[in-house]
């Protein structure tokens, strides 16, 4: 067993087919009750890398879920959510993670939606700030990408 950012699962190296580098996934066990096999068959129009980054997404906040005592995807409220999303700001994952991660919940949220498991899907209107779009000058200072008017 392994312990990656306090997940427990089992660790295996996947090589990428783009570039032929090893990236490690934690594979943990989730409820059927999650459905997250349908959903993750329901992902053909991803490549492969992003349909690992969207099943990472998932898996990492069932086992979050999960040790909060929430069993099942009809349990989770927004507000479930958005401290889920707020856990990782504090334990400052990237914000372009912490977006990927909220997309990702939007989809397979949407997807129980949509096959009917959930009245009301929970992530509506959940977002997570990605921070602005910036340039980097020669001189290694930053700005914004569009300058004030």
């Amino acid at each position: 067993m392994a312990d990656t950012d306090g997940h427990q699962g089992v660790s295996r190296a996947v090589e990428t087919a783009e570039d032929n580098h090893s990236v490690e996934v934690v594979a943990t066990e989730v409820a059927p009750s999650w459905a997250l096999a349908g959903w993750l068959m329901s992902l053909t129009d991803l490549s492969p890398a992003s349909t690992r980054a969207y099943e990472n997404g998932v898996r990492s906040f069932i086992t979050w879920a999960e040790r909060a005592g929430v069993d099942a995807p009809e349990k989770v409220t927004r507000l479930l959510l958005r401290r889920y999303l707020a856990y990782m700001t504090t334990r400052n994952y990237a914000r372009q993670t912490v977006a990927q991660r909220a997309s990702s919940l939007r989809r397979y949220f949407s997807w129980l939606g949509r096959k009917g498991t959930l009245g009301a899907d929970p992530t509506v209107a959940l977002s997570a700030r990605t921070g602005g779009a910036s340039w980097s000058g020669m001189d290694g200072s930053a700005g914004p990408l569009v300058e004030p008017q």
